[in-house]
């Protein structure tokens, strides 16, 4: 009885491990796709100003820092079939403009931003805001 069993569900058996294989494939084929989608970081890592005097700071932890405040995460995007040079993309903060100066805290909001072959960085945000950091030698 028990070898009736064992054989009727053998063809199942042998779908849901391919099914399985086949899920676990293509996972892990996407997993190593994503991850050239970013560059590494260490060449845009540093600080930028603005004309403005907003000061903005980029770190080896993939943390960003606006005017002293340690909020959102961030990671660069490698260009993409010359759509466009590099952006950084950045999650976990929300910005607005009080005073004339950036407002970052932490958040649910994200942005990506163009890099400048120059290494300023564009920083657009709503409503209609844009603020261009330079980089800068010293923090």
């Amino acid at each position: 009885m028990n070898k009736k069993r064992l054989s009727a569900n053998w063809p199942t058996s042998a779908i849901i491990f391919l099914i399985m294989c086949l899920i676990s494939t293509v996972l892990a084929t996407s997993r190593c796709n994503s991850s050239s989608r970013f560059a590494d970081p260490s060449a845009f890592l540093g600080c930028y100003a603005s004309m403005s005097g907003d000061q903005l700071q980029l770190t080896p932890q993939g943390k960003m820092i606006i005017n002293g405040a340690a909020v959102g995460t961030y990671r660069i995007i490698s260009p993409v079939g010359g759509k466009h040079g590099y952006l950084i993309e950045v999650e976990g903060l929300n910005l607005e403009l009080q005073g004339g100066k950036v407002v970052a805290k932490s958040g649910d909001g994200g942005f990506q931003w163009k890099i400048s072959d120059d290494l300023s960085i564009n920083m657009i945000f709503a409503p209609s805001y844009r603020v261009i950091f330079q980089r800068i030698t010293f923090c």
